[in-house]
């Protein structure tokens, strides 16, 4: 069975938990910052009628989410999320989603 397991690439479960044990875990408290760039023909739609939209990302995300309108150059806006990184996370995925729902790409920046 083992034999078959690494024929395909497949690891056991035994060897599993050996390949993650050595894999940092994020600290919940720790609060972390991510700046990307979005089009500025998806800032709008990121932000909603009256802000609508990025409230209801900031209440779903429990992130602090910027979209700097006066820094935007060349059709390019900077966003910054702040927050744990699992809040972070899920709040540049409800960004993400926006901007490629209306096909808007994206730039990430570290």
């Amino acid at each position: 069975k083992s034999g078959i397991n690494a024929e395909y690439g497949l690891l056991t479960l035994g060897q599993r938990s050996q390949r993650f044990q050595h894999r940092q875990v994020a600290d919940p408290s720790k609060e972390v910052e991510i700046t990307f760039k979005v089009y500025s023909s998806n800032v709008p739609r990121i932000i909603g009628k009256l802000g609508s939209n990025i409230q209801n990302m900031i209440a779903e995300s429990s992130a602090e989410i910027n979209v700097d309108k006066r820094a935007a150059e060349n059709d390019i806006t900077p966003v910054t999320i702040k927050g744990s990184q699992l809040n972070c996370d899920h709040a540049k995925r409800l960004i993400d989603e926006v901007c490629m729902k209306f096909n808007g790409i994206y730039k990430r920046r570290r």
